[in-house]
């Protein structure tokens, strides 16, 4: 369960922001999944409770699922994606994927 390894690094930035700015305690942690990232949200909240100790003890994890966006590596059309590596719907070359695999953390709430 790579979800608990992701977790503990996710602690450890934001520990490590908090430790830079001040803040006492972490009280919501708003988090972007690509649609490819291979993580399971469940699974990734699960192993974030788990660390839910001293500043981070009641924080709110907040995941938010996007859709992937591809850019055809030929034409350089792009749209979102379904799938991984689709063909293109105007010229048939491979749609690579731009943000499908992020995990990004794009707001903290702290006191």
């Amino acid at each position: 369960m790579h979800e608990m390894s992701l977790a503990r690094e996710m602690v450890r930035l934001v520990e490590q922001q908090c430790d830079q700015h001040g803040y006492r305690q972490v009280k919501k942690i708003y988090l972007q999944l690509g649609a490819f990232s291979c993580v399971v949200p469940e699974a990734l909240s699960f192993a974030f409770d788990s660390m839910r100790t001293g500043r981070f003890e009641d924080t709110q994890l907040k995941i938010r699922q996007v859709e992937a966006n591809g850019s055809c590596g030929v034409c350089g059309y792009q749209e979102s994606q379904g799938e991984a590596y689709a063909a293109c719907v105007r010229c048939g070359g491979i749609m690579l994927p731009n943000n499908a695999d992020e995990m990004r953390i794009t707001e903290l709430e702290v006191v």
